[in-house]
């Protein structure tokens, strides 16, 4: 069928990106990763990834619903899309954005939607909180639920956490 396959694009580029996109009306396209893992792609789903540089993006079907993930060499970004997920190192139910500043210090960004962050971190730490200004807020309480893995509860005004190993 010529108009489900056209509404179907792949493109490679030069660099070794790859782009998928269901850009069907309807029904999921299952593609592989560069890992060669099956991605289910639904209506306006994308996969883009890039060997070389480790860049790899979704927004696609994940245990039977949609999130979107962002892995890049300067962060890593994750929206649930209302349902609690766990991808890569991130775990939210709403969007939150990850990054290495360097010296042991990752900062997190509670974008919205987050009763809950976690976070994988290589040793235990300290959490603050800051406002969308930069404004400190305080110490926040970190539990760990399993090895490697760090929660917490985002507080009121809190949009950036900063997480020092210790």
């Amino acid at each position: 069928s010529g108009a489900i396959a056209d509404s179907r694009l792949h493109v490679e580029y030069d660099n070794g990106t790859h782009v998928y996109v269901n850009r069907s009306r309807q029904g999921n396209w299952t593609v592989k990763d560069h890992a060669g893992k099956p991605v289910e792609l639904p209506v306006s789903g994308w996969l883009v990834y890039n060997p070389t540089n480790g860049f790899y993006e979704l927004s696609a079907n994940v245990g039977g619903r949609r999130i979107d993930y962002v892995k890049a060499a300067e962060y890593e970004f994750l929206d649930g899309r209302g349902q609690w997920t766990e991808r890569g190192s991130l775990g939210a139910t709403g969007s939150v954005a990850r990054r290495e500043r360097g010296g042991g210090v990752i900062e997190l960004i509670d974008i919205y939607g987050n009763d809950r962050i976690a976070f994988q971190a290589a040793a235990p730490g300290q959490l603050s909180a800051y406002d969308w200004e930069g404004k400190p807020l305080g110490k926040v309480d970190v539990k760990s639920p399993r090895s490697g893995w760090y929660e917490f509860k985002p507080v009121s005004g809190g949009r950036m956490y900063l997480f020092a190993a210790q």
